[in-house]
C-alpha cells in the first residue's frame, strides 16, 4: 500500500506538458513554487560547480563560480556539459594516482623500483609482475631476463588517463615495433608464420593462407564425444606463468605442443592505433595459466606458437573468436586450425545469454570483473587487478568447454535454431552417431568457418561525403557535403600516416560539427571542436582549415586536395599523391571471389587481383556460407563490425562489431561532447552532454566509418 502511495504521489506531482503547461504557468500559486524550484536547482549546479572546480585546480586558489545565462538554453548546456568534463578529469586524475601508488607499494614488496620496470625482462619487470600476479592468487613463475629494464606506461594508469590530448612525442608501444606498422591504404596481404623460424610466407589479398587445410579438416572421434567434465584447478594452487623472454615462451610452446585442448584470449588496444594491435595473450591448459606479453615478444610470437595453432591436432577453444582469429593473423601471422568457439556452443544450445561472463557464472559460479572490459592493456606494469581479470578469461574455459559439449550430446537436432544451422556438416567420425552428434558437429563447423575469414584493412574509398550524410542520417546541403567528404579524408590520412585512431584524431560528433558549422578561420574551429580537441587536430588545424575550404569550393561530387598531404612516417606508406585525396569513404575491400579450386598453389602465394579463398558453394565453407552466419551475431548489429570498428568483412557478418559513442549530441554541437564514446545515463544528463562513459581503450574500438 506505501509503495502503491508513493507510486500514486509520483504520477500526480508530474509538472503538465505544451499547452497544458502555459494555461498553468498563468496562475502565481503554479508559477512561484516552479520559479522557486528553478532557483534552487541553479545555485546547486553553481556550487557543484565550484567544488569540482576546488578539486580539479588541486590547491589553486579558485576563481569565482561563472553562472551562464539561464535563459539560454544552449549557453546552460555547453555549461553543464564542461562542469561534468571537469568533474570526470578529476576523477581520472585521481584514479591514475591510486594506480601510480598500488604499482609503487606492489613494486616494494616484491624489493623493486618502478622507477626501473619492464615485462621485456630484467630484475624491476620479474620482480614486480611476480609481484602484482602473486596478488591475483596461484604461484607465479617469472621468466628473468638480464640487464635493467625501462618503465613504461603507455597513455596513463590503465584507464583513459593520457589518452586525450597529450604530445605525440610520448612513447607508445607501435613506435618500438621491429617491423614499421603498415597502414598502407591498399588491400592487406596475409602472411603465415613458419614454425621453423625462417621468415613468414607472404599471400596475394584475400587468400587464406591454410585454405585447403581448413578445407579438409576432419575430426576425430574424441572431439565428437562428452567425457566426464574436468574441474578446472583452484587458483591457488594453479601455477600462473608470466611469458616476458624469448626462452619463456619457447618453454611455454614446448608446454602447450603435448595438450590436447588449449585456451585463448586476447586482449587488443584501437583507440590509439589505426588499426589496433594485441597487447596480451592469455593462454590456459588443464594444469597451467600463461599470460604472455606480446608486445614486448611481438616478432618472436608467430615462430614460437605457429606449431601449436596451425596443428590440427590442438582444439584451441576460444570464446567470440571473430576479432582474435583476425588480430592473431594480422599481428603474429597465426591461422587457427581446428577451433571450439564457446560462443557459437552457446548460441546452438540457446542458452539465456552467449556472454563469457554468463557461462562462467552458470558454470562456474564465478562472478566476472567487468572494471577492465575497456581497459587500456597497453599500460605497464599489469596491476594485480587486470592481471586477475585477464588470467579469469581463460582459466575456466576448458572446463566450461566441457560442460557444453555435454549439453550439446543431449540436444535434439530439432531443436536448433534455424538460423544457426549450416550446410554442409562435417561427417560423422566412424562409429559416431549421425544425429547425436549433430549439435556438436554444427558448433565445430561454425567454429572452423570464422577460422576461414581473413583480416581486412580499413579502403578509403570515393563518396565518402554523401555516404557517410546517408549512413549517419545527417541533412546536409552540398557544400556541407563537400565539407564532410574532404575532412574524412584529411582525418584518413592524417590516422595512417601518424596511426591513431578516427575516433581519437577527430571524432563523428566534431566531423558534423565542423561540417555543418564549416569555420573560416582557426580560432572557429578550436571554439567548435571545444577543449577535447585531440593533439593532431590542434597541431594541424591549418591542415583542416585547408580541407573544409577546399571541401566548401568543390561540393560533394569533385576531388578536392582536402588540404595539405600529410607528410610520410615510420607509420605508414607514403602520403598518396593530392590527386588521391578526395573525398573517399571508409570500408573494406572486397576482394574477388574466385573458387579455390580455380587457383594454385602459385596463385595463392603470389595473390594478386584474382586471389581469393571462397570455396565452391559445394564445399563446407567460404563466403556464400558466412553470409548466413548473420543472425548469429554476438554484439552489435549484422554488418556492424566491417567498416563500423575496422573488422573484416566476416566479423561484421557474424555481428561482432561493436560501436563508439560521442557524448551526447547536442554536447557535441556545442563543443562539450567526450570523444570516442561517452554513452548511457540518464536523459537530462544526456541533453547535458555527460550522460555516462565508457573507456575508449581496447576492445571497444575507436568509431570509424
Amino acid at each position: 500500500m506505501a509503495s502503491k502511495k508513493i507510486a500514486d504521489d509520483a504520477e500526480s506531482a508530474k509538472l503538465p506538458t505544451g499547452s497544458d503547461f502555459h494555461y498553468y504557468d498563468s496562475f502565481e500559486d503554479f508559477r512561484g513554487p516552479l520559479a522557486e524550484s528553478r532557483t534552487a536547482l541553479q545555485q546547486a549546479m553553481v556550487a557543484s560547480s565550484a567544488r569540482v572546480q576546488r578539486v580539479s585546480r588541486r590547491g589553486a586558489a579558485p576563481e569565482a563560480p561563472k553562472e551562464p545565462d539561464w535563459s539560454d538554453v544552449q549557453e546552460v548546456t555547453k555549461w553543464a556539459a564542461a562542469v561534468m568534463d571537469d568533474a570526470l578529469d578529476a576523477v581520472d586524475a585521481a584514479l591514475s594516482s591510486h594506480t601510480s601508488t598500488v604499482a609503487s607499494a606492489i613494486a616494494a614488496a616484491a624489493g623493486t623500483s618502478t622507477g626501473v620496470f619492464s615485462l621485456t625482462g630484467g630484475r624491476a619487470g620479474g620482480g614486480a609482475a611476480a609481484a602484482s600476479a602473486a596478488a591475483s592468487g596461484g604461484s607465479v613463475r617469472v621468466s628473468a631476463g638480464g640487464g635493467d629494464g625501462v618503465k613504461t606506461a603507455w597513455g596513463g594508469g590503465g584507464g583513459r588517463g593520457g589518452e586525450r590530448g597529450g604530445s605525440r612525442a610520448a612513447p607508445r608501444p607501435q613506435d618500438a615495433f621491429e617491423d614499421p606498422v603498415d597502414n598502407a591504404n591498399e588491400p592487406w596481404r596475409p602472411r603465415l608464420a613458419s614454425a621453423s623460424g625462417g621468415p613468414p610466407t607472404e599471400f596475394g589479398p584475400g587468400v587464406h593462407p591454410l585454405a585447403e587445410e581448413l578445407e579438409a579438416l576432419e575430426y576425430a572421434a574424441w572431439q565428437v564425444e562428452a567425457p566426464e567434465p574436468i574441474a578446472p584447478r583452484p587458483l591457488d594452487s594453479c601455477p600462473l606463468c608470466i611469458v616476458e623472454t624469448q626462452e619463456a615462451l619457447r618453454d611455454m610452446a614446448a608446454e602447450l605442443a603435448g595438450e590436447r585442448h588449449v585456451a585463448i584470449d586476447l586482449e587488443n588496444h584501437s583507440f590509439r592505433s589505426f588499426q589496433g594491435f594485441t597487447c596480451l595473450m592469455q593462454v590456459s591448459t588443464r594444469s597451467s595459466d600463461y599470460i604472455v606479453d606480446v608486445l614486448a615478444l611481438r616478432p618472436h610470437i608467430g615462430p614460437a606458437l605457429a606449431g601449436v595453432f596451425h596443428d590440427p591436432a590442438v582444439v584451441k577453444v576460444l570464446h567470440g573468436s571473430d576479432r582474435d582469429v583476425e588480430w592473431l593473423q594480422r599481428d603474429f601471422g597465426l591461422c587457427v586450425v581446428n577451433m571450439f568457439d564457446t560462443g557459437q556452443a552457446a548460441r546452438v544450445l540457446s542458452l539465456p545469454s552467449a556472454g563469457l561472463a554468463f557461462l562462467l557464472e552458470h558454470f562456474c559460479g564465478v562472478a566476472a570483473d567487468k572494471r577492465f572490459q575497456l581497459a587500456d592493456w597497453r599500460v605497464r606494469p599489469l596491476s594485480a587487478e587486470m592481471l586477475a581479470y585477464a588470467r579469469t578469461d581463460t582459466h575456466y574455459l576448458l572446463y566450461i568447454h566441457d560442460r557444453l559439449k555435454q549439453l550439446l550430446a543431449e540436444v535434439n537436432p530439432a531443436a536448433i535454431p534455424p538460423l544457426l544451422q549450416v550446410e554442409p556438416l562435417p561427417p560423422p567420425p566412424p562409429g559416431a552417431d549421425e544425429r547425436a552428434t549433430r549439435a556438436m558437429r554444427t558448433v565445430l563447423e561454425r567454429s572452423r568457418r570464422l577460422c576461414t575469414s581473413l583480416y581486412v584493412r580499413e579502403a578509403l574509398t570515393e563518396g565518402c561525403g554523401v555516404d557517410a550524410a546517408a549512413k549517419w542520417r545527417l541533412l546536409l546541403n552540398d557544400e556541407q557535403t563537400g565539407v564532410l567528404g574532404a575532412l574524412l579524408t584529411w582525418r584518413d590520412g592524417v590516422c595512417r600516416e601518424e596511426d591513431e585512431s578516427t575516433g581519437y584524431v577527430l571524432p563523428k560528433a566534431q566531423l558534423t560539427t565542423l561540417a555543418t558549422g564549416i569555420p573560416d578561420n582557426a580560432k572557429d574551429v578550436k571554439r567548435l571542436l571545444g577543449r577535447h580537441m585531440s593533439e593532431p587536430a590542434l597541431r594541424r588545424s591549418s591542415e583542416i582549415l585547408a580541407a573544409i575550404e577546399a571541401g566548401r569550393r568543390h561540393g560533394p561530387g569533385a576531388r578536392p586536395g582536402a588540404g595539405a598531404a600529410p607528410q610520410a612516417s615510420a607509420h605508414a606508406a607514403p602520403a598518396p599523391a593530392p590527386a588521391a585525396l578526395a573525398p573517399k569513404v571508409l570500408r573494406p575491400i572486397a576482394p574477388p571471389t574466385t573458387p579455390l579450386a580455380a587457383l594454385s598453389t602459385a596463385d595463392r602465394q603470389q595473390g594478386g587481383a584474382a586471389a581469393r579463398f571462397a570455396p565452391v558453394p559445394a564445399s563446407r565453407g567460404g563466403a556464400q556460407t558466412q553470409q548466413q552466419q548473420g543472425p548469429s551475431g554476438g554484439g552489435g548489429a549484422p554488418g556492424s563490425g566491417a567498416g563500423a570498428v575496422g573488422g573484416s568483412a566476416t566479423s561484421g557478418m557474424l555481428g561482432g562489431g561493436r560501436k563508439a559513442g560521442g557524448g551526447s549530441a547536442m554536447a557535441g554541437m556545442m563543443g562539450g561532447g567526450r570523444p570516442a564514446g561517452r554513452g548511457g545515463g540518464s536523459a537530462m544528463l544526456g541533453m547535458l552532454g555527460g550522460a555516462g562513459r565508457k573507456r575508449p581503450a581496447s576492445p571497444a574500438e575507436p568509431e570509424k566509418l
